[in-house]
């Protein structure tokens, strides 16, 4: 399902795309299509010099599946948020090899060719607490900056492609200690404190000091970065 036309600023001019809904449920990967999506993106990141790498599902499926996830609805790439612009830069060239900009929110883009589309998520840098070094997408999902900073290699579906170091960890500290058993329909629950927060603060919503906290607790955030 489409929109109206939208655009995006991709260094000094708007670049144009026609955005399309995209949901959980919406339908399941066809994974050869997504492998020639990958190759594509693989192909055009590769000559930028753009520091990116395989996250979430789509790193649990390369390390457990050693290809996609059977119930995946999509691919997952993190680019740092550095190399953002640089990145904006090449949606000509995707547009050309038929990956089409369909979304733009928040930290995140997406890329679709065929109905099946890439999810580029931006990683930020933050301090946790003013103290530990994290990278965080969509207030929705942190994690240590070295895992992505610090990227490895692995042979995934004929690609020689980057994903995080430690990717075993990772995956651990974002699905839990199960993460090597299949469960379909679970995605990476959301892990920022911002969001875990956001979740005690919503059963708390009738007490009478809730407003009065709610201003305290962001002003502790703001004073934090987070």
């Amino acid at each position: 399902m489409e929109s109206a036309e939208k655009w995006i600023m991709a260094g000094d001019e708007k670049f144009y795309y026609n955005e399309v809904i995209l949901y959980h449920g919406r339908k399941l990967l066809n994974p050869e299509i997504g492998r020639e999506n990958l190759e594509i993106f693989y192909n055009i990141v590769e000559e930028s010099g753009i520091r990116y790498g395989l996250i979430l599902g789509t790193l649990l499926g390369a390390i457990r599946e050693k290809g996609f996830i059977p119930y995946v609805e999509d691919t997952d790439v993190f680019v740092l948020w550095e190399d953002r612009e640089k990145f904006l830069s090449l949606l000509k060239k995707f547009r050309q090899h038929g990956l089409e900009l369909v979304r733009v929110d928040s930290d995140m883009l997406s890329l679709m060719r065929k109905d099946e589309y890439i999810d580029v998520l931006f990683f930020k840098q933050r301090y946790k607490f003013g103290l530990k070094r994290i990278r965080v997408t969509c207030n929705d999902f942190e994690c240590s900056a070295d895992y992505l900073e610090n990227p490895v290699r692995i042979m995934f579906l004929g690609l020689n492609i980057p994903i995080p170091n430690n990717p075993e960890e990772l995956l651990q500290k974002t699905y839990g200690e199960t993460w090597r058993i299949p469960i379909p329909n679970f995605p990476a629950p959301s892990n920022t404190f911002y969001k875990k927060l956001s979740s005690v603060a919503s059963k708390m919503k009738k007490l009478p000091f809730y407003p009065p906290l709610v201003r305290i607790i962001k002003t502790i955030l703001l004073r934090l970065g987070l």
